[in-house]
């Protein structure tokens, strides 16, 4: 026998490996591997490629009135990985050419052979899409195309935030000294998230809330738990004094992402050793598990389960809803989930 009166909570991040499990799906089917340049090896082929070894000729070679042109190139890739791409691989050119022109970029660029490489050095945040126009110099002519990197970064952290990251410069620094945030904080609806400040004994701190409830933390006034409200903008607000009286005021806006709204009914009763099933009445939902609350668990939206053992079973279902910004970047990963 299964209750029928149900229990809710929302969490941002659990069960977290559900989550990861969705982020990395949406990485692993975008990883870009190398184009194949071919092994022609006859250099009076359009389509001959120097760097190839002549004993791995594939017969690929084609002949004529070639076409010339410098086609534009898209890289998905993820932060810090390598990039085994090369630019010159799907142009049409007869002879040997290279890249003699490319638009600066902090964190990727183009070698003379074509070959994309990240930049070691860069202090940016390479996340996002970056388009670096190139030219190609052949005996041909010089041709142009534009090489496209998009960088999926993993998800945040919408269970605790370390506001740290999303300060940023002071402005109008002669005026309220008011310091402004970066890129926004993404939370879910209804879900509850941690927001932390650097600790300075020195200071006090002064918490506003816009579109959820807060408490500050006894321990430590640089921590806040806020429970966020209905999905739309919200906007968190600091103020640091020090002893002398000089205030310092931290601006942050906060992104409130829609989660799902986990449902779900059976008939509550079942034989031993009859499949019992289950209907998915959830809303804005992409994924699933199941406990059954016998130890056995499922990701599908509607399935059945079959009890070795009488006794009474608590099934939990939790529902996922993966977010992303513009340029595919995961975002949190909500969920709501409800026990019967």
């Amino acid at each position: 026998m299964i209750p029928t009166k149900p229990f809710r909570w929302r969490h941002s991040l659990s069960p977290m490996i559900a989550c990861l499990m969705l982020i990395f799906l949406s990485f692993s089917s975008q990883l870009f591997s190398q184009v194949d340049c071919g092994f022609c090896t006859n250099p009076d082929a359009c389509n001959y490629n120097p760097a190839a070894d002549p004993a791995m000729d594939d017969g690929s070679c084609f002949f004529g009135e070639c076409e010339f042109f410098a086609a534009d190139d898209c890289v998905f890739t993820t932060p810090g990985a390598m990039i085994d791409y090369n630019v010159l691989c799907n142009d049409g050119f007869a002879l040997e050419s290279f890249v003699i022109t490319q638009s600066d970029n902090p964190c990727f660029g183009i070698t003379l052979q074509g070959s994309v490489f990240v930049n070691p050095d860069t202090q940016e945040d390479c996340c996002g899409t970056h388009e670096i126009p190139y030219c190609v110099q052949t005996p041909q002519g010089e041709f142009c195309a534009t090489l496209t990197i998009k960088v999926e970064c993993p998800k945040p952290d919408c269970e605790f935030v370390d506001l740290s990251e999303y300060v940023g410069d002071i402005v109008n620094p002669g005026g309220d000294g008011t310091v402004q945030g970066g890129n926004c904080i993404s939370v879910c609806e209804n879900s509850e998230t941690v927001l932390q400040f650097p600790f300075d004994a020195s200071l006090s701190y002064d918490w506003n809330v816009f579109g959820g409830t807060h408490v500050v933390n006894p321990m430590n006034p640089a921590e806040i738990t806020v429970i966020w409200g209905a999905t739309g903008s919200g906007n968190v607000t600091l103020t640091t004094s020090t002893l002398g009286g000089i205030d310092t005021f931290h601006d942050f806006c906060v992104d409130i992402l829609p989660g799902p709204l986990a449902d779900f009914t059976s008939n509550g009763y079942v034989c031993n050793d009859s499949p019992l099933c289950f209907d998915n009445l959830s809303i804005d939902a992409d994924s699933y598990h199941w406990d059954f609350g016998d130890g056995n668990y499922s990701t599908l939206a509607e399935p059945c389960h079959t009890y070795d053992t009488p006794g009474t079973y608590t099934v939990t279902l939790t529902a996922f809803r993966a977010n992303f910004d513009r340029d595919g970047n995961p975002l949190c990963c909500c969920t709501d989930v409800i026990t019967m």
